[in-house]
């Protein structure tokens, strides 16, 4: 086991060298227990950015000499720099410390060493140097000790339990590990953090900037420098064992790719799929399931492992909001395909399904996404692969303008369904042929004029302004949209037909706007 208190000398350590057997010591108990890291002779009185922290100083006083106001500021600066503590030799330059000052070192419990009789600041440094040295070494050679350890157990294959026991067995620190998906170890398996006065460090465990675990180290006291670097390694290890074990489950899930397609392609039964599934999760009851598309086409010369990583990170956040997700690419498209049961209600499941994609497009995993029609029979997967792949060619076409949802397209299901078909434009020129015709030859505004009277629900009012006309202005252009297209084009369900069209207009041609915009 490494000997964990070798890095931590205190400032008491100190006093029971040689060289301080008679010095005078201000200080109570609490402030003797300041770790020392290094020793520094400094006699200036501006700081600065000289010290790193735990510092033991040793002055003549040489920077105040009997200035009150500049030894307290030099204390103050010596104290909001994180040092251990002050050694001031009290024979040439000074003689005494302001009441002040000593009042200040034990208000903040920072411990004063004074010497009386002249002593050599240079065999203080060589003394403490050697011990910082010696242990410094010590520590490094525990630490590699301890990599060794860890990697052993890494190429044993035995997983993260083996791990966290090395760990535990070799520094005496109590560990929990838990995944994002709620996994937990303890070690010692009796282990709690709750009400037992420890103190914890928590450490995030990720893959590609994505947080796939924590390892909280617990002790009785705030962990050294060495127990520190001791977790950091621990950290590591895990995150390698992580990767490993997920890059392995990944890659037999690649394995399913094939199968996954002709399932896409509807060549499979209910039964067929259902006993499928029941090899790779048997104790999983899946009721419903949704096809989503990640639209990043794959690169060839892309590194197996990389998209391996993309997927590793796409299931952890899935599996985090109740899905179980089989991933394949497929057709130029990563192909989610997600689990779930019955009581995640559709709104819900989109909005969990919409806060994945978002992080996997800020983390450029994808650039854009859809999701399918949920279903609730699993030989029904192509279906909800088609209505994925509309909502996606939807998105691509008219960008914000509509849902990444298939089943928040509405009217643009049916222009989608026109256009496969081969009837939009057909059905298009059916309704607005007249108006787009006098349109081109008059230069006239008449399809924005239908289309905002529309939108304004009949409002004259509100159309007008809209176009920015006068009323009498748009009693001419409706009389001649009335004799066009009829004067039934408000009654429902012409009106309903003739929206449509619009729609089906501006997906084809782009926004309908003035001769002016």
């Amino acid at each position: 086991m490494g000997d964990l208190n070798m890095t931590q000398l205190t400032v008491q350590d100190v006093l029971k060298r040689r060289l301080f057997q008679e010095a005078e010591v201000i200080g109570s108990p609490a402030s003797l227990h300041r770790e020392v890291e290094w020793v520094h002779i400094m006699d200036i009185t501006k700081v600065g950015q000289l010290l790193n922290g735990n510092e033991l100083i040793l002055s003549t006083g040489i920077g105040w000499k009997d200035n009150e106001e500049d030894c307290l500021s030099f204390l103050r600066q010596l104290i909001d720099n994180g040092c251990a503590g002050l050694c001031v030799e009290l024979v040439e330059y000074t003689h005494t410390l302001p009441k002040s000052v000593i009042e200040l070192a034990k208000a903040k419990s920072f411990p004063l060493i004074l010497f009386h009789e002249e002593v050599r600041f240079i065999d203080i440094t060589q003394d403490l140097h050697s011990i910082f040295l010696n242990r410094h070494h010590e520590m490094m050679t525990e630490l590699e000790t301890l990599s060794s350890l860890l990697n052993n157990v890494l190429l044993s294959g035995k997983g993260h339990a083996s791990l966290l026991k090395a760990f535990h067995q070799f520094t005496g620190l109590s560990l929990r590990f838990q995944t994002q998906q709620g996994t937990e170890l303890l070690f010692p398996h009796d282990h709690r953090e709750d009400g037992n006065g420890n103190f914890l460090e928590t450490r995030a465990i990720k893959i590609m900037n994505h947080v796939i675990a924590h390892l909280t180290v617990s002790s009785k006291n705030p962990l050294n420098k060495f127990q520190k670097l001791a977790a950091d390694k621990a950290e590591t290890a895990l995150a390698q064992e992580l990767m490993r074990s997920m890059y392995i489950e990944e890659r037999k899930r690649h394995q399913e790719e094939l199968w996954i397609q002709h399932w896409l392609m509807g060549n499979y039964t209910e039964n067929e799929i259902t006993a499928h599934l029941r090899t790779i999760h048997p104790n999983a009851s899946f009721s419903r399931h949704v096809v989503c598309l990640g639209g990043l086409k794959p690169s060839h010369k892309e590194e197996s492992a990389s998209l391996i990583s993309r997927s590793m990170i796409a299931r952890s956040l899935f599996e985090e909001r109740g899905f179980t997700l089989l991933m394949a690419f497929f057709q130029e498209e990563i192909v989610y395909i997600l689990l779930f049961e019955k009581n995640i209600k559709n709104k819900e499941c989109y909005k969990r399904l919409s806060e994945v994609f978002t992080i996997l497009i800020e983390n450029a995993i994808v650039k854009d996404f859809s999701i399918g029609q949920p279903q609730p029979a699993l030989e029904k997967a192509a279906q909800s692969y088609q209505s994925a792949q509309t909502a996606l060619s939807l998105k691509r076409r008219l960008g914000s303008n509509v849902s990444s949802i298939y089943e928040e397209l509405h009217v643009y299901r049916i222009i989608a369904d026109l256009e496969e078909r081969d009837v939009l434009g057909v059905y298009i020129e059916d309704y607005l042929h007249a108006l787009l015709q006098y349109d081109q030859k008059k230069n006239s505004q008449l399809l924005r004029t239908l289309k905002s009277y529309l939108n304004h629900h009949g409002n004259k009012q509100e159309t007008a302004k809209d176009l920015f006309i006068v009323r009498q202005t748009l009693y001419h252009r409706l009389r001649k949209i009335e004799e066009l297209a009829g004067s039934d084009f408000f009654d429902m369900p012409k009106r309903l037909a003739i929206e449509i069209a619009l729609i089906g207009y501006e997906y084809i041609h782009g926004p309908i706007i003035t001769a002016d915009s």
